[in-house]
């Protein structure tokens, strides 16, 4: 009897391996393109972007100059197409330097991964609360219902622009360009890893029927030949 015992909390055993736990996967996103772009009042419209080298983005609103970021969704395709799942997604910006009372709002719109001038005017999706980076050197928000709604579009890049709220403010954000890269702006996406699949109720049923019948069947052997 001790022998079947000691089988049967082996079969419980390798149940709990069988069932592989999922874990979670990160990747750190950083954007294919950033840019800030700049509307002449004189001009009607946003006519220039600044140099992507710089290293830096300002947001101001006299003369009006945005921020956006783009940031490439093929490898978290890749990873749902595989059976991962999205957990969720965090944008995280860091300011160099600001004013006091300067007020940002974050837009998100469908990117292609250069930025245009077009894109400087995609203000029909606030994502995210108000940044006030007078007092919060880092933006860290949660993006991921904007990321969800993304990935069920043919949209390639996720895109987020900044816009200077208040009159006479200026904020200068660190672009992927900047040299020191813990500072650099980036999407950080948490997916499950894809699981190992584990049998359905029938099939556990199976599986313990036919072990329960092969673990008698040594435990009646035995005793025959001990008797």
């Amino acid at each position: 009897m001790k022998n079947f015992v000691r089988l049967m909390a082996l079969i419980a055993v390798m149940l709990v391996l069988i069932s592989v736990p999922v874990h979670a996967e990160i990747l750190t996103i950083y954007p294919s393109d950033d840019r800030s772009g700049t509307d002449d009042p004189a001009g009607g419209g946003f006519d220039s972007l600044a140099d992507q080298t710089e290293g830096t983005l300002t947001v101001e609103l006299n003369p009006e100059t945005r921020a956006a970021f783009e940031f490439d969704l093929a490898a978290v395709r890749a990873a749902i197409n595989n059976g991962a799942s999205l957990i969720s997604a965090t944008l995280d910006l860091t300011r160099s330097s600001t004013l006091g009372g300067a007020r940002i709002k974050i837009y998100g719109y469908a990117g292609n991964g250069v930025i245009e001038l077009s894109d400087m005017q995609e203000t029909a999706t606030v994502v995210g609360p108000e940044w006030n980076p007078g007092y919060a050197v880092h933006y860290t928000q949660d993006m991921t219902a904007f990321i969800n709604t993304l990935l069920g579009t043919s949209a390639t890049h996720a895109g987020f622009l900044a816009r200077q709220l208040v009159e006479g403010q200026t904020t200068i954000i660190n672009s992927k360009e900047c040299e020191d890269s813990r500072r650099w702006p980036f999407l950080e996406i948490e997916l499950t890893d894809v699981a190992t699949p584990i049998p359905t109720l029938s099939e556990w049923g199976m599986i313990i029927m036919s072990l329960l019948l092969a673990g008698s069947a040594v435990w009646m052997l035995r005793r025959r030949q001990i008797a």
